[in-house]
């Protein structure tokens, strides 16, 4: 049995930068990025900067590593083929129930469903899981700071840099949320 390695299009949200690349990986992202290495290996990298106007030389990269503790959020922009078939992914479901949470986290405010086991406080997932990187979906994201060249957006999920919340607010529990909710999902905040 051979290893399958998978081919993820990512765009990394860093503290002063966005970077869009390519991850291999025989994991699924969110493994990936909570693994305890450092640093997150990135092919055909873009790098685009927040302040307008910003010069930052070499711009485009064949190869480069971006530190985890700088990235605030990482999306996947869409999934790409993974070389020599799919992956199939490892592990069983577990039954989660889905909440509405608001979370500032460096530059950014983001309004997503959370998914949590029954039973399992926020608080206590924050501060006991190994998790660095909390995954969400259905997330609406808007930039905080002015003279900012970052525009609202939406993804389907993402990851965000437990490290980076400085505030997370949760609201009433709600069903089980699907995938593809529609433009007009109500925002707390």
């Amino acid at each position: 049995m051979s290893i399958e390695i998978r081919e993820y299009a990512v765009e990394v949200f860093a503290e002063n930068m966005l970077l869009h690349g390519r991850v291999h990986s025989s994991r699924r992202l969110t493994d990936l990025v909570n693994e305890p290495e450092p640093y997150i290996d990135l092919d055909d990298v873009h790098m685009y900067p927040y302040a307008p106007g910003a010069l930052l030389g070499l711009n485009e990269h064949s190869h480069g590593m971006v530190n985890k503790a700088s990235v605030v959020l990482m999306t996947e922009l869409n999934e790409v083929a993974p070389a020599g078939g799919r992956a199939d992914a490892a592990g069983a479901r577990v039954a989660k129930d889905a909440f509405r949470v608001l979370v500032h986290a460096n530059l950014f405010a983001i309004n997503a469903n959370i998914h949590l086991v029954p039973g399992v406080e926020l608080g206590h997932m924050l501060s006991q899981a190994a998790t660095r990187f909390l995954p969400v979906t259905n997330a609406t994201v808007a930039p905080t700071q002015p003279n900012t060249q970052l525009e609202s957006f939406r993804r389907d999920f993402m990851l965000v840099n437990t490290e980076q919340i400085s505030y997370l607010g949760l609201a009433e529990v709600s069903p089980p949320v699907a995938p593809e909710a529609g433009p007009d999902d109500e925002l707390i905040g």
